[in-house]
């Protein structure tokens, strides 16, 4: 899998962005506003949250967002 960043021009409306279009003609446009690609390998993934052991008789805080 790859991944990119781009697009260095600002957006009409930045907090609504335009829906991406499947077609030929965006994904020219996707390659030209390329500014930097990296090939992620699995080895490069880790998990998003922190594993915590359950353990008997201890008061565990809730979830805070």
């Amino acid at each position: 899998m790859y991944m990119f960043i781009g697009r260095p021009q600002s957006w009409t409306t930045d907090t609504s962005p335009p829906t991406p279009i499947d077609d030929v003609q965006s994904e020219f446009d996707y390659w030209k506003d390329m500014l930097a690609l990296k090939r992620v390998q699995s080895s490069d993934v880790k998990a998003a949250t922190v594993r915590r052991n359950w353990t008997s008789g201890v008061v565990y805080d809730s979830y805070q967002h």
